[in-house]
């Protein structure tokens, strides 16, 4: 298990640069998302993720992916008591519907709305396939990650569907490369942020302890890719474009609030005086 967890951690980072996809994950206290952010013990860290294309070969549109986000750093370790806002059993966002559907299995993407963004949420949930919060212990402590309900066992643990070979992800797709209104067709822009559209949305409230950092990345197993595909034009759904995904992390460096700064600075004085 400490093998399997180590080689998780281990290419959970970029790919390799000739990949054409791209997923990063951005994060925000409330105000401007970028790469990374300070937080207070207490605060609530909002995370996007996004879809970008750098290939060569001209596509329409994204068309869907598997994806475990993956949280290190301590997440939820006695230390930190991190933890990931959820519904009920650790679910983020709906356990059904579609975009399509009514109600809804999505969401806009405003600030405390959490789980699919709307147009990228073609298939169906379900309890078993809806994302779920899944927090690790043992040799796994320090870690959690994001995946389909079912997907109980970590990476390479399991069998089938239940990530023998990191299959169980959960789905972030669209379901036509036509102009349907809230179908972006330019997977490299809706101009917000840093470019890309962004699929899924979830936050962290982040725990005690400070001078740490949190990273949010993409979980992988062995040589095992993730792959993400691409519809090749707008006229024929079933014209897809496969290629694998490179993974930028989001960073959350969580800091001490200025009145633990003020005790540890009164705490140095004290000391000083006892030495005199």
């Amino acid at each position: 298990m400490k093998n399997v967890i180590a080689t998780l951690v281990a290419v959970a980072g970029v790919a390799a640069a000739a990949n054409a996809g791209l997923v990063s994950y951005n994060v925000s206290t409330g105000g401007a998302f970028g790469p990374s952010a300070d937080a207070l013990p207490g605060q609530t860290v909002t995370v996007r993720v996004r879809i970008a294309y750098n290939g060569t070969v001209p596509v329409h549109a994204f068309s869907g992916v598997n994806l475990q986000p993956l949280l290190t750093g301590n997440f939820g370790a006695a230390a930190g008591n991190d933890s990931i806002i959820t519904n009920a059993n650790n679910y983020v966002g709906a356990t059904s519907g579609a975009f399509l559907t009514t109600p809804q299995g999505t969401v806009d993407g405003a600030f405390g709305q959490y789980g699919r963004v709307n147009s990228f949420g073609a298939q169906a949930l379900s309890t078993n396939t809806a994302p779920r919060a899944f927090y690790g212990t043992g040799t796994a402590a320090g870690l959690a990650r994001i995946a389909q309900g079912r997907t109980s066992n970590w990476m390479g643990t399991g069998t089938g569907l239940n990530n023998s070979a990191g299959t169980g992800g959960f789905n972030l797709s669209q379901a036509s490369p036509n102009l349907v209104p809230g179908y972006p067709v330019n997977p490299l822009g809706n101009g917000d942020d840093v470019g890309g559209e962004y699929v899924f949305q979830f936050a962290i409230v982040v725990g005690e302890g400070f001078n740490r950092s949190i990273s949010i990345s993409t979980a992988t197993f062995g040589a095992t890719v993730v792959p993400i595909t691409w519809f090749a034009n707008g006229q024929n759904f079933n014209e897809t474009l496969n290629t694998t995904l490179s993974s930028f992390p989001g960073t959350i460096n969580v800091i001490p609030a200025p009145a633990s700064l003020a005790l540890m600075g009164l705490g140095g004085l004290i000391v000083g005086r006892r030495r005199r």
